[in-house]
């Protein structure tokens, strides 16, 4: 299989790019990038590999289209190799980010998968701090949680055209991201471990009541603040307009005022639930082949832990009714309170 170990900027001026099928065939090539606002992406479209011979044809061929890179190796007919990938959406999160003075954190967010397997039920996870979470079996990670000290966090895969050879979890991560003590503490962890070129493409949401952040960890890692009031994040940079999911999500969500915790959950409830529509046009829920939407949580953090909100949809849910966690969610802030005030005692 065709793989690209390493593509890095060089002094600003050269990408060095190296590609390897196998410990025989192999190649490094240099290349002065033609124009600052060009962007290196292995062309995820390109669906065929050329060979001329039976040995590797020198190194491989850098063209430029739309201001692309477009690589084309030339390695043997055996060894040709398709590494589109895919077209199916990546989730879905919108959050409310202090707009609503009684909760300064409200969320809602369908997960998209090939399979449901293997996902379970939020419960609570021991260790410090407590966490709220539904965990992934088989990598023991989760992709949304609440933890003891109101931190939500949530991941959300993204593509990435330079796969590592042998990726690291997103949801063990998003799993040690809700350890942290404060959002800022998240993202400085986040940030730490996606230099390290281990993960596949993913984004973070993670907030506080202090700050809230979303970290794109594709090409380009990076974090950037929540402004006050929605965004939205999907398998592309935050609030994406060229995404069809984010657009109608926007829509649906301003057309009415978000001014209550129970406002929110009401429209949201209904708005992630919206089926998938005839003719191809978009809706909230997914189920295109095989993939399709396997959960659905609502989420309010309120000042108290009383008036905080966990619902969760165990399928799609325009199938599957949302389910009250909120007493979960309200014993572990409340935990949380009583230990942040025997710190401040001591």
């Amino acid at each position: 299989m065709l793989r690209i170990e390493t593509a890095r900027k060089v002094e600003n001026s050269f990408v060095v790019c190296r590609c390897r099928v196998n410990e025989q065939f192999s190649a490094k090539t240099a290349f002065e990038r033609p124009a600052a606002s060009c962007k290196l992406v292995i062309d995820p479209y390109l669906q065929r590999i050329s060979a001329k011979s039976k040995k590797m044809q020198d190194t491989p061929k850098i063209g430029w289209s739309n201001n692309l890179i477009r690589l084309n190796c030339c390695f043997p007919r055996a060894l040709r190799s398709n590494f589109s990938l895919g077209q199916h959406p990546m989730s879905l999160v919108a959050i409310v980010y202090h707009l609503v003075p009684d909760a300064p954190i409200l969320v809602a967010c369908n997960r998209e998968e090939a399979s449901a397997l293997g996902i379970s039920a939020p419960s609570i996870q021991s260790g410090k701090p407590r966490i709220l979470a539904s965990v992934d079996s088989k990598s023991t990670g989760t992709r949304l949680g609440v933890n003891q000290n109101g931190m939500f966090a949530a991941a959300i895969p993204r593509k990435k055209s330079m796969m590592p050879t042998a990726p690291r979890s997103r949801g063990v991560l998003c799993r040690n991201m809700l350890r942290c003590m404060s959002a800022r503490e998240a993202v400085d962890m986040a940030l730490e471990e996606l230099q390290s070129e281990q993960y596949p493409g993913v984004n973070f949401v993670v907030a506080d009541a202090e700050s809230g952040w979303v970290i794109h960890g594709a090409n380009d890692i990076n974090a950037c603040p929540l402004d006050e009031g929605l965004s939205i994040i999907g398998d592309r940079d935050i609030d994406d307009q060229s995404d069809d999911r984010v657009r109608l999500t926007h829509r649906l969500l301003t057309l009415q005022m978000l001014d209550s915790p129970v406002k929110f959950l009401a429209v949201a409830s209904k708005v992630f639930a919206r089926a998938p529509l005839p003719g191809g046009r978009a809706g909230m829920v997914i189920r295109d082949k095989g993939y399709q939407t396997v959960t659905s949580t609502l989420l309010s953090l309120g000042k108290k832990p009383r008036d905080a909100i966990y619902q969760y949809s165990n399928g799609a849910p325009d199938q599957a009714k949302y389910e009250d966690y909120s007493p979960l969610l309200r014993d572990i802030l409340s935990r949380g309170l009583r230990e942040s005030r025997t710190r401040a005692n001591v």
